[in-house]
This record gives structure tokens, sequence and C-alpha cells, in this order.
């Protein structure tokens, strides 16, 4: 049963995690890195979350092997362009559903009538028929592939049951009704001074012909119409519109009527799992576009090996990450490393004059020995590493 991208299990997911950064987070420049990592969402990674918001996840290094497995197969799987496309879409369409469902459900819960109107519960119907056409289409795309891990084969069978459910397709189906209902309304409009009045269409004279012939002096010789004024920062006239659209349910009760009992049926319409997915899904998402430039500028990136009993631990080109991510250093001119460990060996002596690369070189191994317990790639051509303990650091 599929409850996370990030953990195999849902025990695992509920485990206690970090809320603040570990001791050697600001020597090893972790901060620095995961500033930049995080810098184009932060708000929507903390959004409302008890358990301390998604960076909760980089500050807790796993100590599951399976657990990094998992997590480096859903993103070696999301390196396909057009797959983490389809889902960066699904995550960008839940962005503004969300974005908007705070503010629907306090004016539909509010008593105040300028706020709780006809226009939000249209919002509300809006939004419900985006996360349907969101839902049917992830599911669409997904079924057309043959997903290799866990975490997404999980997702795509969990996304297939819900897409078919009674409760998806029953909203899904009464959101389409009710919008063909309202795009079946006709009505005329009377503008007198500052007065408006509604009544039903009767097969009165549509009168844009007339308005476009009389203006039609003003129309460039391609007979193209433009805006040739455009106002961009005066709001819409939202009273105006609410006034309109209750002018408008008076005389059609039965189908604001719908809407009304839609409303209070699907006031918090979106599947708590698919959003939980659509949060957590960007800690691949936002990795693989962190790291695509300084792949582009030549730095490799890898997916370690994670070494057991009397495996080797090495890295083949590893490199300072928070120093390559600073505008000011170009690509080719990071100094890649190589370090090995082969039993018994146990403890490496780094020596060398003043400047020259050691704290580089340390930060680089931390780092990369932080990253693997994430599960995320790491710099470097080749690793094999193992799942520490503790790093312990003392930098000056």
């Amino acid at each position: 049963m599929f409850y996370s991208i990030l953990f195999p299990e849902k025990k695992q997911h509920d485990a206690p995690r970090r809320t603040s950064p570990p001791d050697y987070f600001k020597d090893l420049n972790l901060d620095q890195i995961f500033t930049a990592y995080l810098m184009e969402d932060k708000e929507y990674w903390r959004r409302g979350r008890e358990d301390g918001g998604l960076e909760s996840f980089l500050y807790t290094p796993l100590d599951d092997p399976d657990i990094v497995a998992f997590r480096q197969e859903v993103l070696r799987e999301l390196e396909d362009d057009g797959l983490r496309s389809q889902i960066a879409g699904f995550v960008e369409t839940l962005k503004i559903i969300q974005g908007f469902a705070g503010s629907i459900q306090k004016a539909m819960t509010s008593t105040d009538s300028t706020q709780d109107n006809y226009l939000t519960r249209g919002q509300l119907l809006d939004c419900a028929e985006m996360y349907c056409r969101a839902v049917t289409e992830l599911h669409r795309a997904l079924s057309e592939r043959t997903l290799r891990s866990r975490g997404l084969r999980l997702f795509s069978q969990y996304l297939a049951s819900y897409a078919a459910s009674e409760a998806f397709t029953a909203m899904r189906d009464r959101a389409a009704r009710l919008r063909g209902e309202f795009a079946a309304i006709e009505c005329c409009l009377m503008i007198k001074d500052a007065a408006i009045r509604m009544r039903p269409y009767e097969g009165q004279k549509e009168l844009v012909s007339d308005i476009r012939e009389t203006f039609s002096i003003f129309c460039p010789e391609d007979g193209a119409w433009e805006n040739r004024l455009r106002v961009t920062d005066t709001p819409p006239d939202l009273q105006t519109e609410a006034a309109l659209l209750k002018m408008a349910a008076k005389l059609n009760k039965e189908t604001f009527g719908r809407l009304d009992a839609f409303c209070s049926a699907y006031g918090d319409f979106a599947d708590e799992t698919l959003l939980r997915f659509s949060r957590e899904v960007q800690f691949y998402l936002i990795w693989l576009d962190f790291i695509r430039p300084l792949e582009q500028g030549g730095l490799p990136f890898c997916y370690p090996k994670l070494a057991g009993g009397l495996s080797p631990v090495y890295s083949r080109g590893g490199f300072d990450l928070s120093l390559a991510c600073k505008k000011s250093v170009k690509p080719g001119s990071i100094v890649p490393n190589d370090f090995e460990l082969r039993p018994p060996e146990r403890i490496l002596v780094v020596t060398g004059p003043n400047q020259g690369g050691k704290t580089t070189f340390a930060r680089a191994f931390g780092q990369m020995h932080h990253l693997a317990a994430l599960g995320l790639s790491v710099p470097g051509r080749d690793a094999s590493l193992r799942l520490f303990d503790h790093i312990l650091t003392h930098f000056e």
C-alpha cells in the first residue's frame, strides 16, 4: 500500500525526524548547499507541516540501506525528462489548487456575505475540475509507462485505484455536469447609468455585431481587433461580479442550488495521499534541477554503493559541492579528489600546506556521506560509502 514516495513503509515515514540541522551542517557548508537547493520553493516546502516541514528530511540521515536504495531508485528513474515533466506538471497544479484552497475555505465559512458568495463557490468548482483533470492526466501518463522504481510503481498503482474509485469519479462527473449547466445559462443585462438589471434571455438580438460595426472605423486595415489601452494595475471588480452572480442565482435557482450542494460535499476535495506525494516528490525534483547546471558544466554525480563488511570505502572524482555552487567559481576550476580505504584501513590522515585544500577535501568527504545517507546522488564519477553513526567536525 502506497503512503510515501520517500519511504517504503508508513511506519518508517512516521518515525521521528530532526527539525533542526545537525551540528556538522555549518562546518560542512551543507547549510549553504540546502539553502540554494530550497531557494525556489521554501514556502511550499514548509507549509502547514507539524513534523517540521520537508526540510526535516534533509536534516535526518538514514540508517537503513533499504530506504536509501528505495530513494535512489526513484531519483534515478526521475532523470527521465519526460517522466519528470509529467510529475512536475502535476505538482505545479496541486500547488495552485492549494494556494487557492485556504482562502476559499476561509471565505466559505465566513459570515460575511461579501466573502461567502457564488464567486467563491465558483472558484471551488474551478479548483475541483482542475484537480480532476490533473489526476486523470497523470494516471493516463503513468499507465503508459513501465516504471522500475518501487516508489513510483506503488504510487502509480495507488493513483490508478484512486482514479477509478467511486468517490473520485462521482466528484469528477458531478463537476462536469455542473459546468455544462452553467455553460448553458443565458441572460440579458440592462445597464443604465449606475444601475444593472438582469432578466432571462428570450431570444433578444445579440448586439456584438452592431458594436463591432459602430467601432469599425477604429479597426486596423487587416481587420484584427486589438486592445490599444491596457490597464494592468486595476484589480478586478469582484464585488460587481459577485452581485451579478447573485442576480443569476435568482433566475437559475436549481443550478445554483446544485453548486451549493457540490461545495458542501467537496469543500475539502483533494486526497491527502496525493497532496503528500506532491510535496515529498519535490525532494527529488528540486535536487535534479539543482545539480543539472553542474552536470552540464562537466561535474559528475553518481549513485554511491553502500559498503558493508570488508568492502572498501572510496570516491573517484569527488568534489566540494558548496564550492561548486558558488556563482563566482567556474565548473572547470573545481579540482576533484579521490580517496580509498581498504580493510583493515580505518583512518585517513590529510596533510599539506595552508590553503592547500585540506579543509575543502574534508568538507567534500563529509558532504558526500550525508548526501548518500539521504538517498541522493553524490559528487563524483563513482563511490562506495558507508552509512554513518555520527559525523564529528571542528573547523576553524
